[in-house]
């Protein structure tokens, strides 16, 4: 009995640091599965809320070392109880949802879904990879709809990020080097097409290529073109019914764009406008 009495006593008197030590336990958690050092992907998110785990921190050893002085251990207290409570509340409001983990050829991969504190409530899916080494990259995953899982390509090797939707399912991010995102696929014959686009840093000149996979999105090649230049407004991919080529349109120049050849895909491939480059391999 006594042993326990002490047990509760060492609780109640600890209770304060218990409770910081597992909020360090979360934050430890939030780096893992979303490792973010780039302001940039959460606008700060992470980065506030170590902030008020800081503040924490430092309020509960002021109120620790104010043993002797009442009033101030008063206002520590207060002040202690406050911090914890706003810590816990943003924790429980940012802390990112695991959507997924996933080993893959010796990496680790978190998909999550996290809510910057500036952005109403949007969730925005990131993809977290680590190595053996600890090296850690983050990748945010643009605009994406469904449930989104991670799929690994048997003949590549590639993991890949899939949005769901009921039974189809549709590429939307690719862990590569250099990493791709695609836009809408479109499906002609066994294969699918799926564009796929990079920009510089301020986006004033996007880089277009097409990849092509099977049914089952796996076995993706690179269509042997890239095109440089403004934003396409839209992307449209068809194939002639007489030559059975494959002819790839962009809506291209002021918005909304005027619909323009690019490339054309078949047994001579060629491009068709300036910023259009053939590729060889």
């Amino acid at each position: 009995m006594m042993n326990m009495n002490r047990t509760i006593r060492w609780v109640i008197d600890n209770f304060f640091i218990l409770v910081l030590m597992i909020y360090v336990l979360f934050y430890a958690r939030w780096f893992m599965i979303s490792p973010i050092d780039d302001y940039m992907l959460d606008l700060g998110t992470f980065a506030f809320g170590i902030d008020l785990l800081i503040f924490s921190t430092i309020i509960l050893l002021l109120w620790r070392v104010s043993v002797k002085h009442k009033t101030l251990r008063s206002f520590f207290s207060a002040t202690t109880v406050l911090s914890l409570v706003l810590t816990g509340l943003y924790l429980f409001s940012f802390m990112p949802d695991l959507e997924q983990v996933a080993l893959f050829n010796g990496k680790l991969y978190f998909l999550t879904r996290h809510r910057e504190w500036l952005s109403n409530g949007m969730s925005i899916p990131l993809l977290a990879k680590w190595d053996s080494k600890l090296r850690h990259t983050t990748n945010g995953l643009g605009e994406t709809c469904c449930t989104l899982r991670l799929t690994s390509d048997p003949h590549s090797h590639e993991v890949s990020v899939v949005e769901i939707t009921g039974t189809y399912q549709a590429l939307a991010y690719t862990d590569s080097d250099p990493p791709r995102a695609y836009e809408l696929d479109t499906q002609i014959g066994n294969y699918r097409y799926y564009p796929s686009w990079d920009c510089t840093s301020d986006c004033q000149i996007n880089t277009y290529t097409v990849y092509r996979c099977t049914l089952e999105n796996t076995g993706c090649v690179q269509l042997p073109f890239q095109y440089s230049g403004g934003q396409a407004y839209d992307i449209v991919i068809s194939q002639d019914e007489l030559t059975h080529e494959i002819n790839i349109y962009f809506w291209i120049g002021h918005y909304p764009g005027a619909e323009t050849l690019i490339f054309t895909y078949g047994n001579i491939s060629r491009c068709h406008v300036s910023g259009c480059q053939l590729l060889t391999k």
